[in-house]
């Protein structure tokens, strides 16, 4: 329940409980009905915080996981926090009745999420986040690394072994379906041409026009959705023929 030996005073109350609840003699539903008696001192704030409980099980989870070994040295993000107690919230009588340290930890373990480095990495090749002189925009924006984290420990995804390449391919698939305007993220085409202009010096920034043209090749597959192939675009302003297949970068 929260990770953690208990002290004398609470292992005699758990003992008490499982004993009341034992007399049934149904052994795993006293387990479950003591594991729930203990989750309703935590939101009684008379056990430990459920913030401190979910440390311990997020940056335990991500020390042992077996296939990302010691994950972002065991840090735990607000994501991260804020993500796992929606999760709680919503499935609160399951994760009470399984045990709260245990069901966010086994989630974080049994998981194959990339680390936040790599998750920062691939915003910065799809969006130029460092390499902009200045900021255009939030990059990555925080819904963004909120949403990934939802999907990093969403149990159904725990095989897909997320790495810093696959994220870059999901984000180059963004970036084309937000080359059409109608699907309402064309501000994502603008951010990322605006950052190429700033960073080349060229007098586009803000150019509309310069948005649509990089939109166009992106959509029509003339270069895929990552800065490196924007901005090589866009220094070849003032070409009389620019190469623009040279532009499909990759790396």
């Amino acid at each position: 329940m929260f990770g953690r030996e208990p002290n004398d005073r609470e292992l005699q109350d758990t003992m008490a409980a499982y004993a009341e609840y034992s007399k049934t003699g149904d052994t795993s539903e006293a387990e479950a009905n003591t594991m729930m008696s203990r989750a309703y001192a935590v939101y009684l704030g008379l056990a430990d915080p459920l913030n401190d409980i979910l440390g311990r099980a997020v940056g335990n989870g991500k020390r042992s996981n077996p296939r990302r070994t010691n994950l972002d040295g065991g840090r735990v993000f607000d994501e991260e926090r804020t993500y796992f107690t929606n999760e709680i919230n919503a499935n609160i009588e399951q994760a009470a009745r399984y045990g709260l340290y245990r069901w966010m930890n086994e989630r974080v373990t049994n998981a194959t999420p990339a680390s936040r480095d790599e998750l920062l990495a691939s915003y910065d090749w799809a969006y130029g986040c460092w390499q902009t002189p200045v900021e255009v925009g939030p990059c990555p924006a925080p819904e963004g690394i909120a949403w990934w984290t939802g999907e990093f420990y969403t149990p159904a995804n725990k095989d897909k072994g997320y790495t810093q390449r696959s994220l870059e391919a999901e984000h180059a698939s963004y970036l084309k379906r937000c080359s059409d305007k109608a699907n309402g993220c064309f501000y994502e085409i603008e951010n990322v041409t605006d950052r190429a202009c700033h960073r080349s010096g060229r007098p586009c920034v803000g150019d509309a026009a310069w948005a649509d043209y990089i939109g166009a090749l992106i959509r029509g597959n003339h270069i895929p959705g990552n800065y490196l192939s924007i901005i090589c675009v866009v220094e070849t302003w003032g070409n009389s023929s620019p190469n623009i297949a040279a532009c499909r970068k990759e790396r």
